[in-house]
């Protein structure tokens, strides 16, 4: 089987778990092979894009990691607008190959030396390469719980890949900021898989966080309709290390321009609260 894979970093923890099921090999086109690396029934082919921060992932990888396709047609991994109409990015994906996955974890990575314990505050990001201002949470809620979290005795880590295609309108005041694309990828896994907690909007941290069973509390923005917490996460995922803090009227859009309201009142103590749940 070969499978054109998505190039999204989240995308791609989502698609181990559907493609680690399937009874045959699979040559599948990935920026991300290291996240296969212990399934040696998937057999990574290097794919041809311009998106930057997966280049730079795809540059430092060798030359033993890539493998060549048959020349079989391929099945293109994709989810719409309408595949999640009535189900999750895991049912859409499975729905590609005729798997359904049982198992959801990534490969283990090298720890950072990081003061203990220590949180990971993920910032809203916007990119030129896949516009979306309706989907993150208010910047100003990052910030308070780096605050909240630092007057608490944690050491607080922001990470990111800043840069003139990629920009962020508030960064939130952090102990180690990590927000110009410092890490490598097996440091960033590293960093996520022994945090003691994150803190983000929805995006990669998601599955990543689910897989490694690091705790996690998602402050959701908005475009809920590809977004709420029943779109991305699902069977076999664990949902026992997260909590979502949720706007006051949460936009079930699915316009990734739409100007969603984003408001969480009394948000400092529904964040403690979220914390004392988890912790």
């Amino acid at each position: 089987m070969v499978v054109i894979g998505m190039y999204g970093l989240g995308d791609n923890i989502y698609q181990r778990s559907v493609l680690r099921e399937v009874k045959e090999e699979v040559y599948l086109h990935t920026t991300w092979p290291q996240l296969y690396s212990d399934l040696p029934g998937i057999k990574c082919v290097q794919p041809k894009t311009n998106l930057r921060t997966q280049l730079k992932n795809l540059h430092l990888q060798p030359a033993s990691v890539w493998h060549i396709a048959p020349c079989f047609p391929p099945i293109r991994m994709t989810y719409t607008s309408s595949s999640l109409r009535c189900g999750s990015i895991l049912k859409a994906m499975g729905s590609k190959v005729g798997t359904e996955p049982k198992i959801f974890d990534i490969p283990k990575f090298p720890k950072l030396d990081i003061p203990k314990p220590y949180a990971v505050i993920r910032p809203v990001t916007i990119r030129s390469e896949w516009y979306n201002i309706a989907r993150g949470p208010e910047d100003a809620y990052l910030d308070t719980a780096s605050g909240i979290l630092r007057d608490n005795g944690y050491h607080v880590v922001s990470v990111a890949d800043i840069c003139e295609k990629e920009w962020c309108k508030q960064l939130p005041e952090v102990d180690t900021p990590y927000n110009h694309g410092e890490l490598i990828f097996e440091q960033l896994m590293g960093l996520i898989q022994n945090a003691d907690l994150v803190v983000g909007g929805v995006g990669w941290i998601v599955p990543a966080c689910v897989a490694s069973k690091t705790p996690l509390i998602v402050i959701l923005g908005g475009c809920g309709g590809h977004n709420s917490p029943e779109k991305i996460i699902d069977k076999p995922m664990d949902l026992q290390n997260v909590n979502f803090i949720f706007p006051d009227n949460f936009c079930m859009c699915k316009d990734n321009r739409h100007v969603c309201n984003k408001t969480i009142s009394g948000f400092e103590k529904k964040f403690l609260d979220a914390v004392k749940e988890l912790l």
